[in-house]
């Protein structure tokens, strides 16, 4: 467990620098952009054409190294014009992105140089269903800070992300880690039902009575089989939360297996009390401590060494540390193999663009999200037309 804390936090340091969007001199636009123009003329934007809402849309990203040059975006208003472009962009053999928070640092997983760049924004509505039974409606494109926010007085509890800038189906579509992991399990095993848009056009719901077998592989399956528009998650009563951080650095050369032991214990002892966690996190704020923690700061802590840490901001620097991450990981893996500890596991929302999270799955869960990528999504739209995201063709 807390190999994947660790993992998640060294890709923090991929964010690099800014991208310049290309300008263009001309209003032309591709071809696959000028079919949803014609259609939907006030929910596409280019670099030059609504550029503003184009460079708000392409910056609205956690790592400025996502950051590129789609040939045009397309923010849908409804599910039923969203349905309509994805059938019209599969027609055409249009290339397309798909971007519900854009928190991914993989460059390419929710954007697209110069094809389609599908932002789901607009497609955030967020409700508690008064048909009873405690279940939430929320849009794809929702922030979970918003989520948060709409139901703050409701006293409920639901598994939502634990960082609020991430998009509602990004999380859960990869599993998704939640402050109430050891109760509720992964975000993805509280949903109820799927709304989803398919290659076809056609949008379906998938839930245990409808389209089950794509309801399951929904569950940590990514976006391999069409464009989840909205979640229903399971709620419970809640009151309040107590929790608390405490920053401590990686000096001495010994506070670091110190906190990791610590934590491995808290891990493998805790087995009993679903109510507590711990977690690994990293702040990237430049400048002074922020105020705001000063109180955390002044608690006498197991080792207290806060101080500034220096990281690189130029992306040229991008694949250097992709493949100082990629060899660190190859090393954990082959020392936990040696003590007979490796778990295959790589879970979808940590994995670096160099792992294969497909593959530690198993086979036959593999062969099973094939089967059903391949039924609801014959043309393979979703594995072709779409460059971001792990695929299902992977070789293990």
């Amino acid at each position: 467990m807390a190999f994947r804390h660790i993992l998640s936090n060294l890709l923090i340091l991929l964010a690099g620098a800014p991208r310049l969007i290309a300008q263009s001199d001309s209003v032309e636009l591709t071809s696959c952009c000028q079919a949803l123009a014609d259609t939907f003329p006030d929910e596409i934007s280019t670099s030059t054409l609504r550029s503003s809402v184009y460079e708000k849309s392409n910056t609205r990203v956690w790592s400025a190294s996502t950051i590129l040059s789609p040939a045009c975006v397309f923010q849908p208003t409804t599910v039923k014009n969203l349905a309509a472009a994805v059938a019209q962009l599969a027609n055409d053999s249009c290339e397309f992105a798909i971007k519900s928070g854009g928190y991914n640092p993989i460059a390419g997983a929710a954007n697209i140089d110069a094809g389609v760049a599908i932002d789901l924004n607009l497609l955030n509505q967020v409700e508690l269903r008064t048909d009873g039974g405690g279940v939430i409606s929320l849009g794809a494109g929702a922030l979970w800070r918003d989520v948060y926010d709409k139901f703050e007085n409701e006293g409920i509890g639901f598994a939502g992300s634990q960082v609020g800038f991430i998009g509602v189906s990004g999380l859960v579509l990869g599993g998704g880690y939640s402050y109430f992991q050891a109760s509720a399990g992964w975000a993805a095993d509280t949903v109820v039902n799927f709304e989803v848009v398919l290659a076809s056009g056609e949008i379906v719901n998938a839930n245990q009575a409808a389209n089950s077998d794509l309801f399951k592989a929904l569950k940590g399956g990514g976006g391999n089989f069409g464009i989840v528009t909205k979640v229903f998650l399971q709620t419970w009563e809640q009151g309040t939360l107590w929790a608390g951080i405490k920053w401590l650095s990686i000096q001495p050369e010994d506070a670091g297996p110190l906190l990791l032991g610590r934590l491995r214990n808290f891990t493998v002892q805790n087995n009993d009390n679903t109510r507590v966690t711990a977690s690994v996190e990293i702040n990237l704020s430049s400048g002074a401590p922020p105020t705001a923690r000063i109180d955390f700061v002044n608690i006498d802590g197991v080792e207290d060494a806060i101080q500034l840490e220096s990281f690189a901001n130029l992306e040229h620097y991008d694949d250097a540390v992709w493949d100082i991450v990629e060899e660190w990981t190859t090393e954990v893996s082959k020392a936990t193999d040696e003590l007979g500890m490796a778990d295959p596991f790589v879970h979808l929302n940590f994995a670096g663009r160099f792992q294969k999270p497909f593959c530690g799955y198993g086979a036959d869960n593999l062969e099973f999200l094939r089967e059903v990528a391949g039924k609801y999504d014959p043309d393979q739209v979703f594995q072709e037309l779409v460059p971001g995201g792990f695929k299902l063709n992977v070789e293990c």
